[in-house]
């Protein structure tokens, strides 16, 4: 079975939390991460990942085609 494409919307507490709880997760895989500020940079260096980041929710969805939002 191929992991669910994940994008994740917010980088803030909310977001952090539930992409630090995806990065773990084999049956997850994160597409890409959202946000308008720099909290996307710190949350992909707090994950010790190269996620693709995007600042405009229309353009991620386009870009990475995720399975859930």
């Amino acid at each position: 079975m191929n992991p669910i494409k994940i994008l994740i919307v917010g980088c803030g507490n909310m977001g952090a939390s539930h992409a630090a709880a995806y990065h773990k997760m084999s049956e997850f895989e994160i597409c890409g991460l959202v946000a308008r500020g720099e909290s996307k940079n710190r949350l992909n260096e707090k994950l010790k990942s190269n996620y693709p980041l995007f600042d405009k929710y229309e353009d991620a969805l386009a870009q990475s085609k995720p399975d859930a939002v």
